[in-house]
């Protein structure tokens, strides 16, 4: 029998995790949601904060936040209010792209999908 979660498998999977956690780091900076989420609050708190749209924003905030929380970039308290304690990294998610096209490049469509979507957020976010 063929395993479905091979090494190829699992190691794309690792550095697409890694692709979208950077695209989230992009979209939080050129939201302003980083500066906003200095201070604790919740996603549509957040949202205002940041000057974002107040119906379309607060569930892609929290997923955003939420995002970034996996890997301690941003906090979440019991009550659900995210903040962002200190100033987060520019990592470049053209490196991971340029990984998985070394390591399997059947993948890299979803890779595209992933960079059109985030290049959308601060608009869609912004409520344009």
């Amino acid at each position: 029998m063929i395993s479905l979660f091979d090494d190829r498998f699992v190691g794309s999977c690792t550095l697409f995790e890694e692709y979208v956690h950077r695209l989230a780091l992009r979209v939080v900076g050129s939201t302003g949601l980083d500066a906003a989420a200095r201070e604790p609050g919740t996603p549509a708190e957040l949202a205002a904060r940041a000057g974002l749209d107040a119906a379309r924003a607060p569930v892609a905030v929290g997923w955003l936040l939420a995002t970034l929380a996996l890997t301690g970039r941003a906090v979440r308290a019991g009550d659900g209010r995210f903040h962002i304690p200190v100033a987060l990294p520019d990592l470049d998610p053209e490196e991971v792209a340029q990984a998985q096209e070394r390591h399997d490049p059947s993948a890299l469509a979803s890779y595209r999908m992933a960079a059109l979507v985030a290049a959308l957020y601060p608009q869609v976010l912004r409520g344009s």
